[in-house]
């Protein structure tokens, strides 16, 4: 038996999946977590300013510096996604390759704060494109791909045909002076998301990513994950149960975090590595598991609060300096730990082991990726 860990790959792989979705494959890299995740806001440091504005009346002047960094990270990861989007629909990949990703992009994006209310409108209309279209995929249904490929012409052209959040998109980016750039991004990540190689994923990444379901102990044979990536597996069951993982050896391989047994029904999402094979739960009740890409975790940006109920994996970015961490149990006997993967570090960090109710704060030194084992209700706010 042994413990995973999450190496620099991880947060590497999240930032790919990010820009060309679920079917990328990165080479080897010495590139540490950090530069990896601001690789993944392209030219939208966090740490810049725009240039203040100076504003004069009856001779006395007041000087407002607006921030807008935040505004420019949500633009850009909205163009890589939507790059992603688009890609879906122009490689022939099957209902089950698409729902997967379609279901990940709105894990992510129901879950994000917006930073500004021009953003909270992109992220509305955003919403208002996924959510119809992961019901009708989870339900075997195509989708209207014609409508999706479409909403991208705007973005190429914010005044002219596109459908209303490419406009809007094109609009925002360009009041904030990175137009040509989010443009560059845009690009690139649809090319890269639309480039087929001999031996497409696409194809197998749908017999991989997908959800299984029964009632009772059961071993599911989940294959090899085709592209080496780690990938996130999301277990509900109705009745208390016991989950382990397996690679191809039959050797345990422990889940980060791992699997939470609380008292009746779960749900929850852990991380597992490209050496599992096989997942084995024993329950007397109903469940469901769903094998979803990298790019389904979930994301704290700094400065922002972030809820949950039970097992998960968060990755956080804004380049956070430190954590509020909250978690009430039913009873003192709940076990509550946060563990914190350093953006420089291969080695995680414990924030939190604790019995019982715990609020507390703890230093950690930028971005990164956290797990929360947990069977209770949650929250961490991150500050810059």
């Amino acid at each position: 038996m042994y413990r995973i860990v999450f190496p620099l790959t991880v947060v590497l792989l999240v930032v790919a999946l990010a820009l060309v979705g679920c079917g990328s494959t990165l080479g080897s890299t010495t590139t540490s977590i950090a530069a990896a995740v601001t690789t993944a806001t392209t030219s939208a440091p966090t740490t810049t300013t725009a240039a203040p504005t100076t504003t004069t009346a009856a001779a006395t002047s007041t000087t407002t510096t607006v921030d807008t960094s935040q505004e420019k990270v949500f633009v850009f990861s909205l163009a890589q996604d939507l790059a992603t989007f688009q890609s879906l629909f122009g490689n022939e990949n099957s209902p089950s390759a698409i729902y997967a990703t379609l279901h990940g992009l709105l894990l992510k994006w129901q879950d994000t704060k917006a930073p500004s209310d021009r953003t909270a409108h992109l992220l509305s209309e955003w919403l208002d494109i996924l959510r119809p279209m992961e019901k009708g995929y989870s339900q075997g249904v195509s989708g209207d791909s014609t409508g999706a490929i479409q909403t991208f012409t705007g973005i190429k052209d914010p005044a002219g045909q596109g459908t209303q959040l490419g406009r809007d998109l094109g609009d925002v980016a360009a009041s904030l002076g990175v137009y040509d750039e989010m443009m560059r991004t845009y690009m690139t990540s649809t090319t890269m998301a639309t480039t087929t190689t001999e031996a497409p994923t696409a194809t197998t990444l749908s017999a991989f990513y997908r959800k299984y379901s029964g009632t009772g102990s059961k071993i599911v044979n989940l294959g090899t994950e085709p592209t080496g990536n780690i990938f996130i597996l999301h277990l509900t069951a109705k009745k208390d149960f016991e989950a382990k993982c397996f690679d191809s050896s039959g050797s345990e391989v422990l889940t980060e975090p791992e699997f939470s047994n609380p008292d009746g029904a779960y749900d929850g999402r852990v991380g597992a590595t490209e050496d599992t094979t096989k997942f084995q739960i024993n329950t007397k009740g109903a469940w469901t598991l769903e094998v979803l890409p990298v790019s389904a975790i979930r994301v704290l940006a700094a400065p922002g609060t972030i809820s949950g109920k039970s097992d998960d994996v968060i990755m956080l970015t804004g380049n956070p300096s430190s954590l509020k961490i909250s978690g009430d149990p039913k009873d003192e006997f709940g076990n509550f730990i946060v563990d914190y993967y350093a953006g420089d570090q291969d080695t995680s960090t414990n924030l939190v082991n604790e019995l019982g109710k715990y609020d507390g704060v703890a230093v950690v030194s930028g971005n990164g990726v956290l797990t929360i084992e947990s069977d209770f209700p949650w929250t961490i706010t991150a500050e810059q």
